[in-house]
């Protein structure tokens, strides 16, 4: 048989998800675990985003249990997790001059810094006289110092901002994401005692072979149906990195 050398690629569809359209019962038992019945939210989202109600139903509620193991109790933190998650994407806008704005303040105070701790270790800065009632010398020098400091301290916060207003091309907002993350996270803990990890290996509060990417996404699907695999394990990676290398700790876990 011959060949031409060159191959055919095959091209695999796109899989589409549709939202399922909680009815009766299993509406009101979503209603009241979700702590809230906002009909305007849940009107809003539907609107924009073809999600009939913005929480986990009886149906997704098991598929999430099932996946981490998570007792019923978390099901209400879940589903506060989502609404804090769906109020950010719907009211959280901004203008694309903020970026460039934060990028040109940060060159400025950058500069200002530089020069401002040249100039304190100047040794004619405070060469004569001191009157009584200033602050020594060395006082002096100690502010200007400080202030370098806090200069730079200010760079590192507006960075950070500049980093949560990145957005990829075709991904939800980095920032409510990131924070659906963490209170995930924290559910995971005070429930099971166990973090996040980025890790693909099954979680050990689990008996299937599940990682807590898939918790995750099982999670994500009501919340955002058009969220990759690809960018939740970007974001995932990004969380657990940021909370290791901060040391940061939520308490004392469950007995």
């Amino acid at each position: 048989m011959k060949t031409t050398g060159q191959s055919k690629k095959k091209v695999r569809k796109k899989a589409t998800r549709v939202a399922r359209r909680p009815e009766g019962d299993d509406v009101v038992k979503a209603s009241v675990a979700g702590g809230y019945n906002d009909s305007k939210l849940t009107a809003e989202i539907e609107k924009k985003f073809g999600i009939p109600i913005p929480f986990l139903s009886e149906e997704q509620w098991e598929k999430v249990s099932a996946l981490s193991g998570l007792p019923v109790q978390a099901r209400f933190e879940i589903n506060i997790a989502l609404k804090r998650y769906w109020y950010a994407h719907l009211t959280q806008t901004t203008s694309p001059k903020t970026a460039p704005e934060i990028e040109s303040v940060c060159a400025l105070l950058e500069k200002s810094g530089l020069r401002l701790s040249a100039l304190a270790s100047n040794q004619d800065l405070f060469k004569g006289q001191i009157l009584h009632f200033d602050k020594s010398a060395i006082e002096q020098r100690e502010i200007l110092e400080q202030t370098c400091e806090q200069i730079f301290r200010a760079i590192g916060v507006l960075e950070n901002c500049q980093r949560r207003l990145k957005r990829g091309r075709g991904n939800p907002s980095y920032g409510p994401l990131y924070e659906l993350v963490h209170h995930l996270d924290f559910v995971f803990y005070k429930c099971l005692g166990q973090k996040l990890a980025n890790s693909k290996k099954p979680s050990p509060a689990v008996s299937t072979a599940v990682n807590h990417q898939k918790f995750i996404s099982s999670v994500l699907e009501v919340a955002n149906l058009k969220v990759a695999g690809s960018t939740i394990d970007k974001i995932l990676k990004s969380y657990v990195n940021d909370r290791d290398r901060s040391g940061h700790e939520y308490g004392p876990a469950p007995i």
